[in-house]
């Protein structure tokens, strides 16, 4: 009952502004306080809230960054797959390139050959008949000019020193036939064939004539 009594006292009531504003001041200090540290418990949790948005931000970044490095990689595995199948591709058809030209190479040689091989023997063939029918030709000659000179020899082309020799004959045939005369004065065939050179005499140490 004091104490109340105290309270409602006159003096009581003349300092109580007083004692009022000190209450006062504590409470707005307390509650300055309290803002104060709600103020810094939200300022923390921004800061947090920024750094964790950071962060993740990074992690998007890196993982952005990662999935272009792999998206990179695949295109640039792709690629050189593409180049090596290209390589490929490319070797495959210049080997089958060459092997055509090759193959046509061979073929247009082996026709050259053949045509080589078919113009060298026809040139054979033509050179063996031509050879042939210079031969028979030589041959007829041979058989004519013998022909000739046994008939105008006198020992139907038998002399014992050129024994059936048909170029040769002996002086006395020689000269009958140089002349154009024989026994009898029959003309010689030497009169007949124009064509037919007279033979020379050719002296020499068998003691026979030659032409």
């Amino acid at each position: 009952a004091a104490v109340e009594a105290q309270k409602n006292s006159w003096g009581t009531w003349i300092v109580s502004p007083l004692y009022k504003k000190v209450e006062d001041t504590e409470d707005e200090k307390a509650r300055k306080d309290r803002e104060r540290q709600e103020r810094k418990i939200e300022r923390d949790l921004k800061e947090r809230l920024v750094i964790a948005k950071k962060m993740d931000l990074k992690v998007e970044e890196i993982l952005l960054r990662t999935s272009k490095e792999d998206v990179s990689a695949a295109d640039r595995s792709e690629d050189y797959k593409i180049r090596v199948i290209e390589a490929r591709r490319t070797a495959r058809e210049t080997r089958e390139r060459e092997a055509k030209e090759k193959a046509e190479r061979e073929r247009l040689a082996k026709i050259l050959r053949q045509a080589q091989e078919q113009r060298a023997e026809r040139e054979r063939a033509e050179y063996e008949r031509a050879m042939k029918m210079w031969k028979e030709e030589q041959e007829r000659a041979r058989a004519a000019t013998r022909h000739v000179y046994t008939s105008s020899c006198a020992h139907k082309g038998w002399w014992p020193k050129c024994p059936g020799c048909a170029i040769k004959a002996c002086p006395k045939c020689q000269y009958e036939i140089r002349h154009g005369t024989r026994r009898g004065g029959a003309r010689t065939v030497q009169e007949d064939s124009p064509r037919m050179r007279s033979p020379s005499p050719v002296y020499d140490n068998y003691d026979y004539y030659e032409y």
